[in-house]
């Protein structure tokens, strides 16, 4: 997970000024189906804003393989339907991130008031700083002195509510790792053109700019 900041322009104005009207009688479903237009404009916006990659996991995204995730679920949080800063696009996964939080027991069981979101930022740093990757692909909370414990608690809530250690995202993680430690044993660090390229076919750019980091 990593921050990114939320596009403040007009389609998110036009959807504030629609739910004072009678867009806020809709269901969600309802609301795709009579205003289909807006809702696209909006999961393009996301995308653009979240830079192509999932909210949760970081995995590369389009418009057809996601889709708009309510992080408090709608059906608990339906005043926050239409909120702008309640809504994030997630890839299509059923084993991790926004289907699987709403889904799946074991996410269910975890209180989504106890977590972090990713576009909320710790003692005023963003929420990427406080997290890391292991060269088993898992990722972890950062137990850093500025964090405090019901922060700590809250990050590992927020990995556990969306699965972010599905076995699955592990693997593709380490075998990202895999794929960037031959690259540098080949010509040592990769071109920024060569890196690009890499978020480009696998996602999850924290973890590549964290291998980076601790290569410098």
């Amino acid at each position: 997970m990593r921050y990114f900041a939320k596009t403040q322009g007009e389609l998110f104005d036009t959807l504030r000024k629609q739910t004072k009207k009678k867009i806020l009688r809709l269901s969600w479903s309802d609301f795709v189906t009579k205003h289909y237009n807006l809702y696209s404009d909006i999961k393009r916006d996301l995308l653009s804003s979240q830079g192509e990659y999932c909210a949760y996991c970081e995995k590369r995204i389009d418009i057809e393989n996601s889709h708009i995730d309510h992080y408090f679920s709608r059906s608990l949080f339906t005043n926050l339907t239409y909120d702008k800063s309640n809504l994030y696009l997630s890839c299509m996964s059923n084993g991790h991130c926004g289907i699987a939080k709403d889904n799946l027991t074991e996410c269910k069981e975890i209180d989504i008031k106890e977590t972090i979101k990713p576009d909320q930022l710790i003692n005023g740093k963003y929420i990427e700083n406080f997290l890391f990757y292991t060269r088993e692909g898992e990722i972890k909370v950062l137990p850093l002195d500025e964090l405090s414990p019901r922060d700590f608690i809250k990050l590992e809530n927020t990995i556990s509510k969306l699965n972010l250690n599905e076995p699955s995202l592990v693997n593709e993680r380490k075998n990202l790792l895999s794929t960037l430690e031959k690259i540098y044993k080949a010509q040592g660090r990769p071109s920024n053109e060569m890196i690009q390229r890499i978020k480009n076919k696998y996602g999850i750019p924290t973890l590549i700019e964290q291998y980076l980091k601790e290569k410098i």
